[in-house]
């Protein structure tokens, strides 16, 4: 029951993040004249929402499985790390985003996390 409880409370961090992205990346492009610090910070938030999303399924995944397939996932879970970080280096590198808003996109999910847990606990 717990970790049904956990899944829930996951899900709803996740909700808040894209809530909170939806709102923050207009008002970003807003303020700053820009739609590329938009869309900047959008790209930050769904790289680090879709991290998280997978981080968490891999991590249940894990606890349900057997040792042979833990091993398994956790090849997935270093694969998908590196998958991520090479996200993250074309969109910043290649595709020349304005760096802060792509952080301040990332630090949605950490803001997501701070008010579910102040706020809503």
């Amino acid at each position: 029951m717990a970790l049904e409880e956990a899944v829930r409370k996951l899900g709803r961090i996740e909700r808040d993040t894209a809530l909170l992205l939806a709102v923050s990346a207009p008002v970003c492009g807003a303020l700053t004249g820009s739609w590329q610090a938009g869309l900047s910070l959008t790209a930050g938030g769904i790289l680090m929402l879709a991290n998280f999303h997978f981080l968490w399924r891999f991590s249940k995944g894990v606890v349900e499985s057997t040792e042979q397939n833990r091993r398994r996932l956790l090849l997935g879970l270093f694969a998908l790390f590196f998958l991520f970080l090479a996200a993250a280096g074309v969109v910043l590198i290649y595709l020349k985003a304005p760096i802060l808003p792509f952080f301040a996109g990332t630090l949605c999910l950490l803001a997501a996390i701070f008010v579910r847990g102040v706020f809503f606990s």
